[in-house]
């Protein structure tokens, strides 16, 4: 039989919300100063902006880390092991040892028709993580 609109459909073993992480909060703290010289049209700014980002170095497992280029705030949970399909769960289709099944008149059992690896909700890089904690200084001349 082949799945409705391509070769292969997504078969969730439990519910699509099943494994989450844990919530995570980051603290940042910004400030500002200008100075003004001048009047009139030929009126010239000096500016400072200083930045900490994730003030209390919090390093919660979240797969939102980003660089210094990037507010660190969006989640890709791809960054988790085992958040993207065929990432550290074993199915009959990639390990012999699991047992196949039919969805339509068959309930999967948790370690015979597929199995989470050692690996499953770790991190798979420093990204995984919050940013830590970061210090960004700016000044210039506006004008």
């Amino acid at each position: 039989m082949t799945p409705q609109g391509a070769a292969s459909e997504n078969y969730y073993f439990t519910a699509r919300d099943a494994f989450r992480t844990e919530g995570f909060s980051r603290s940042d703290f910004s400030a500002s100063y200008n100075y003004g010289i001048g009047a009139g049209s030929r009126k010239v700014d000096l500016f400072i902006q200083a930045h900490v980002l994730n003030v209390f170095d919090q390093q919660d497992l979240c797969g939102c880390g980003g660089t210094v280029f990037q507010n660190g705030g969006n989640i890709q949970g791809s960054r988790i092991s085992g958040a993207t399909a065929g990432q550290s769960i074993q199915t009959p289709t990639n390990t012999a040892a699991r047992t196949a099944f039919n969805p339509f008149t068959t309930t999967p059992v948790e370690g015979v028709n597929w199995a989470k690896t050692a690996a499953f909700g770790t991190a798979i890089n420093r990204f995984s993580f919050d940013s830590p904690r970061t210090f960004r200084l700016t000044f210039g001349v506006r004008f």
